[in-house]
């Protein structure tokens, strides 16, 4: 094995109106104790911020962080390239604002056995007991099932360490996933199609602490399907197939995504009730995970045919 030496750390976070959350990770980095012959740096890129948040930050950390702000809103995959750019560290950690390390081990775990032409992604955790970290660590267990039988774009990239050459010269993050949804699958699969192995370092956990809801989990569904699925479908057809979304896609399914389409109509405006219902303990677990899939999927059904009816469709 062709091992790294020893070096800077830089750590990449991106974000954008979220102060709180970036101090709490921010807070947790700086407490880390590193392996011998390693120093950190991290990198926090404000993406566009409208409520003071950079300021906040700059203001908490002065110079304990190199803060880089974007005048303008340019989504997280263009903010995790500036980072990059920026990074004089040979080892690149790309960590969301929003997932703070879970011990003050943690890079040490993660710069185990760190190797040229391989990534290292550790687990994202939830905690709690309420429906949504159940339904979360629900996600998680499936990512981890997929990427074991094998399918390399199955991890997230919230909590990946790689050299930041690696990353560069693939082109980093592709930048025309503006908005939410499969830029993470896009660079795994281009990893993996450029020789460069992926390694989970399921003790390396960072917990996620972004509160969530249905309304919101189905507008990011609704945006997905209208701004960066036709993108991914484009450029990975058979990764995308392998996708449940895929089902939900009307390019692929035109019938069944209309009847679905149809059916997110009627379920949008009613995704308070929805909300109740999911987090209503007298339901069984089970039918409160097929409903909210079932939230989730009509939502992507109408951007699927949001993204039809535009005008590069015309």
């Amino acid at each position: 094995m062709n091992s790294l030496p020893n070096d800077t750390v830089s750590v990449v976070i991106p974000s954008r109106n979220a102060s709180a959350q970036t101090a709490r990770t921010v807070h947790a980095l700086l407490n880390q104790v590193l392996p011998a012959g390693f120093a950190l740096e991290i990198i926090v890129v404000d993406d566009g911020s409208t409520d003071g948040a950079a300021e906040r930050l700059g203001s908490e950390f002065g110079t304990r962080i190199k803060l880089i702000r974007h005048a303008r809103n340019a989504g997280r995959s263009a903010a995790r390239n500036t980072g990059a750019r920026e990074a004089s560290g040979r080892i690149l950690l790309v960590l969301d604002c929003d997932c703070t390390p879970g011990s003050t081990d943690y890079l040490k775990k993660l710069l185990r056995d760190i190797a040229r032409n391989r990534v290292h992604i550790g687990e994202v955790r939830y905690k709690g007991n309420g429906f949504w970290p159940i339904y979360q660590r629900l996600g998680a267990s499936r990512r981890l099932r997929e990427h074991k039988a094998g399918e390399p774009g199955a991890l997230s990239t919230a909590n990946m360490l790689l050299e930041r050459d690696t990353l560069l010269q693939l082109g980093g993050y592709d930048e025309g996933y503006r908005y939410y949804g499969f830029e993470d699958r896009d660079l795994l699969l281009r990893l993996h199609a450029a020789g460069i192995s992926t390694h989970l370092v399921s003790d390396a956990s960072v917990i996620h602490s972004d509160p969530t809801h249905l309304s919101l989990l189905m507008a990011k569904n609704k945006e997905a399907a209208w701004r960066t699925a036709p993108r991914f479908r484009t450029r990975h057809p058979q990764a995308y197939g392998r996708l449940g979304q895929s089902h939900m896609d009307i390019a692929i399914h035109p019938v069944l995504t209309c009847l679905g389409a149809a059916v997110g109509l009627l379920l949008l405006p009613a995704a308070g009730i929805g909300e109740r219902l999911v987090q209503c303990k007298a339901l069984p677990l089970r039918a409160r995970v097929v409903l909210t899939r079932c939230f989730l999927a009509s939502a992507f059904c109408l951007g699927s045919i949001k993204t039809w009816h535009s005008p590069r469709h015309q």
